[in-house]
């Protein structure tokens, strides 16, 4: 045990490089991979949303259909952001996830709507 291992008997001793050299060609993230925590970050902000502010949701099922088809068209309006890395980002930021978190809002209105038309809500 005085070589510093602990009951496991490995060393605990660790070694982190933290140069950017030793970094280089690590962290790259793919795009399937960005946009899959796109999507998932955008639901969990969906449902924080849903349930910190339950009044937001609309009382009717015509008024619901209303901001699916607005939210689905502003998806569709989504525009190309150019070459450069800082358009990309800042687009996707400022435009697609506010976009993805208002559709999928109101999936979450639709699946209410859905459940209380089947009596099936609590």
């Amino acid at each position: 045990m005085e070589n510093g291992a602990g009951l496991l008997r490995w060393p605990r001793v660790f070694h982190f490089h933290t140069s950017l050299s030793a970094l280089e060609g690590e962290g790259q993230m793919s795009n399937e991979m960005f946009v899959l925590v796109l999507a998932v970050g955008a639901a969990a902000l969906a449902g924080w949303i849903h349930a910190r502010f339950p009044g937001l949701a609309p009382e009717r099922m015509g008024k619901t259909a209303l901001h699916t088809g607005i939210a689905f068209v502003l998806l569709k309006l989504t525009p190309g952001f150019g070459e450069s890395p800082m358009w990309i980002f800042a687009g996707v930021f400022l435009f697609v996830l506010p976009a993805l978190v208002y559709a999928l809002l109101c999936a979450i209105w639709m699946l209410k709507h859905a459940q209380t038309a089947l009596g099936v809500s609590r």
